[in-house]
């Protein structure tokens, strides 16, 4: 068509576009989180932003705020507290009115424990992208094994990230935790404070 005038050729159609990967730099900075219904059960889960490592996750019934805060109190007893969390506007995470005025408890949750929550845009999955990623995979290859126990433990210990640079999670989060956190699991481990 091209070749007769029938078409006119567009440049920046023509032009492939540069993929930009967001990435947190340090561990601890960023964890990602959502709910999502598998074989007639509710997964949350929380991922850490730079290294991909399911820091905690939960398999109830029901995705209810209470779930998600006890999830992330088993999070943050492991690993300790992330400075930022990213969800969407699913009602476990923000209220159905408005969002920013409204009394929420986990709202409050994340306040006391002074975590900046980071809400993504609606109808945009993307900005969540890596735990949406994650459940994508979960539902591929959840045949391969027992239980999600199981999965989970493949996923931060065994499987290697192209991303990653061919690390685990696992390696990748304590590779990219920043110096001053590093300390502060060291105090843990040696004095258990």
């Amino acid at each position: 068509m091209l070749e007769y005038g029938l078409v006119v050729e567009n440049k920046k159609k023509k032009r492939q576009r540069k993929w930009v990967r967001f990435e947190r730099k340090h561990s601890m900075s960023l964890w990602q989180g959502d709910w999502k219904q598998y074989d007639g059960k509710w997964i949350i889960a929380f991922m850490d932003d730079a290294s991909r490592l399911i820091t905690c996750y939960g398999v109830f019934e029901s995705p209810t705020t209470e779930n998600t805060i006890k999830v992330l109190e088993r999070g943050f007893t492991e690993y300790g507290v992330p400075d930022e969390i990213l969800t969407d506007h699913g009602t476990q995470f923000v209220s159905s009115r408005n969002s920013e005025n409204a009394k929420h408890k986990f709202k409050e949750f994340l306040k006391e424990n002074r975590v900046k929550h980071i809400v993504a845009r609606i109808n945009h999955p993307q900005t969540n992208g890596k735990i949406e990623r994650w459940f994508g995979l979960l539902e591929q290859k959840m045949h391969f094994f027992n239980s999600i126990e199981e999965f989970v433990k493949w996923y931060n210990f065994i499987k290697p990230h192209t991303s990653l640079d061919f690390d685990t999670p696992h390696e990748a989060f304590y590779r990219k935790l920043p110096p001053e956190r590093v300390f502060g699991l060291g105090r843990r481990w040696l004095f258990g404070l």
